[in-house]
């Protein structure tokens, strides 16, 4: 989905060229580079985001989505534990992310509540995404049962992201719908047999 305002001209911003370069090449960590350059090939206008942390990438990805969009055209979900975490994780608290997060011109909802009870709640209403981000901190457990949603969500150019934990490194890592495909088969061997 390309961002046509009313002109029928894709928006490409010239002031931004220096900051998306600076972030696609130069910023850190380095694993997310690997993000905003494939957003720069994407030009989303729905974006989900599965983990927000600190909000920092989140605010990045805004920046590369705005190079192609105005801020009004771009609709993001993130969904995140907030609170729940601990008061200890440093992690932003569901009213502070909003607020972060609305400055910034986009249309915000955000999900309070792990990958699983979040996708449960909102995957309908996140049809034709197109772009898919899951943080490496999302606890594995939810987010294999949450898999199942995703094919109400995707469309054939979705862009999945998901970042991975190698050691001390993170990386991002593409995904195909028929890696979902094949993540749900997995979920759904691992499940116990309901009892008859």
């Amino acid at each position: 989905n390309y961002c046509v305002p009313s002109t029928g001209k894709v928006i490409v911003s010239e002031t931004s060229f220096i900051k998306f370069m600076r972030l696609a090449w130069l910023s850190g960590p380095s694993s997310e580079r690997t993000l905003y350059r494939q957003m720069a090939k994407v030009k989303p206008t729905r974006i989900l985001e599965i983990g927000l942390g600190m909000g920092v990438r989140t605010l990045r990805m805004f920046d590369v989505a705005r190079r192609y969009c105005d801020s009004n055209e771009i609709s993001y979900t993130g969904i995140d534990l907030f609170e729940s975490r601990g008061a200890d994780s440093g992690a932003l608290k569901m009213k502070d992310a909003y607020k972060l997060l609305r400055q910034q011109g986009v249309k915000v909802k955000l999900v309070p509540g792990d990958a699983l009870a979040a996708m449960t709640m909102t995957a309908n209403s996140l049809s034709n995404t197109d772009l898919i981000v899951i943080d490496s901190d999302i606890a594995e457990a939810s987010l294999d049962q949450a898999w199942r949603y995703f094919p109400r969500m995707i469309h054939e150019n979705t862009l999945i992201l998901r970042q991975t934990r190698q050691e001390d490194r993170k990386a991002f890592t593409r995904l195909t719908s028929a890696d979902v495909d094949s993540l749900i088969e997995q979920a759904e061997q691992q499940r116990p047999a309901k009892a008859a």
